[in-house]
């Protein structure tokens, strides 16, 4: 074999190496693209999750100080009724002590009178 038969083959097994080594880098990208859109499509999926979790965390945070806004009305009003319904009662007692006293000064001013 002579010098050009050996550069031939040699150019050949070179060309041959070369063709390997580009079919091997286009699988390695072709996998590394694979790989990032699985990435991306899983860290949208994280996303949209995380982000329906907090909408979710919100609308029950709202809903509970509705929830506490509507409570505390609610004992607002129940103690203005007791009060009110405890004013009434004091007037109440109030006349009708206001009664008994007028009562009491009238049977004294009747009895008064019979003494002298």
């Amino acid at each position: 074999m002579n010098a050009l038969e050996r550069v031939a083959r040699h150019k050949e097994e070179l060309d041959s190496i070369h063709g390997q080594i580009d079919k091997h880098s286009e699988r390695v990208i072709s996998e590394q693209n694979e790989i990032e859109e699985r990435l991306k499509a899983e860290v949208q999926k994280l996303k949209s999750s995380y982000e329906e979790k907090v909408a979710a965390q919100m609308k029950a945070k709202e809903e509970m100080e509705k929830e506490l806004i509507q409570s505390k009305n609610e004992a607002e009003k129940e103690v203005k009724s007791l009060h009110e319904r405890e004013i009434e009662r004091l007037n109440s007692l109030v006349n009708e002590l206001r009664h008994e006293i007028a009562a009491f000064e009238g049977l004294n001013n009747m009895v008064i009178p019979s003494f002298f």
